[in-house]
């Protein structure tokens, strides 16, 4: 048997395997420019279906999930929308942060996520994993919270910094599922890949205070807090509806 057969049928082992294990892939465009590699039993819902979505649903604490700052869902096929785990993304337009503002934002957000007790339903919260990468842009952030009637609950978030702003996309899942949902999440944030244009890139009009005189550290502030207690609320709705079936 030739080498190329062989190598060629091996791959082809290696494929069906990855089949047969639910290892199958989908690659997902999103209209802003970047794409991500998810499951194939993974279900994403476009900017409509979220929207729908939103405008269908309302939260126990009588908020329109519509105010919840969230872009697109991904969930598994086996599951619905907003059943553990499923993963929010959030696109950021407000602007490209400068190279040099880069850590103060971060130190800002690290801030403001260890604040997350101050937020109704909340307790307990532990932030688990903090750090950035440099090279990618990439901050990463994971926290365990306990959440009234919902146990306690793992959020892992990874979000890069981009031309326009920010992209973020956050876990919400089981404390006791997050051994299998954190690698693919990971696997998914490793994944993603952006059109240029839209990929963080050097600037030399960073080291001219004009283009710096957005407040980085109140920016911080809210991206801190908003995409956490926005994942909280939803978490709220859907201990709720399942109460009342």
């Amino acid at each position: 048997m030739s080498c190329f057969r062989v190598v060629f049928l091996s791959l082809v082992c290696v494929a069906c395997c990855a089949v047969s294990t639910g290892l199958a892939q989908q690659s997902v465009s999103f209209d802003e420019g970047f794409r991500l590699t998810a499951p194939q039993n993974w279900v994403v819902l476009d900017r409509e279906g979220a929207g729908k979505m939103k405008e269908e649903v309302t939260g126990s604490n009588g908020q329109d999930l519509k105010d919840i700052p969230f872009d697109y869902v991904l969930y598994p096929r086996s599951g619905a929308p907003l059943d553990y785990p499923y993963i929010l993304v959030r696109v950021h337009d407000q602007g490209r942060v400068p190279e040099p503002e880069i850590q103060q934002m971060n130190s800002q957000i690290k801030a403001n996520l260890k604040k997350s007790d101050s937020a109704e339903h909340i307790a307990n919260s532990t932030l688990s994993d903090f750090h950035y990468e440099a090279q990618r842009r990439l901050l990463r952030a994971d926290m365990d919270f306990a959440l009234k009637g919902a146990g306690t609950l793992r959020m892992a978030n990874a979000m890069y910094y981009t031309n326009n702003g920010l992209l973020q996309l956050s876990l919400f899942c089981h404390e006791d599922e997050s051994p299998t949902c954190q690698p693919k999440f990971k696997r998914m944030v490793d994944s993603v890949r952006m059109e240029e244009g839209y990929g963080y890139a050097k600037s030399k009009l960073d080291q001219y205070p004009l283009f710096r005189g957005i407040n980085f550290r109140e920016l911080g502030r809210v991206l801190g807090t908003s995409f956490a207690i926005g994942g909280v609320l939803v978490l709220i709705y859907v201990v709720f509806m399942r109460r009342k079936k």
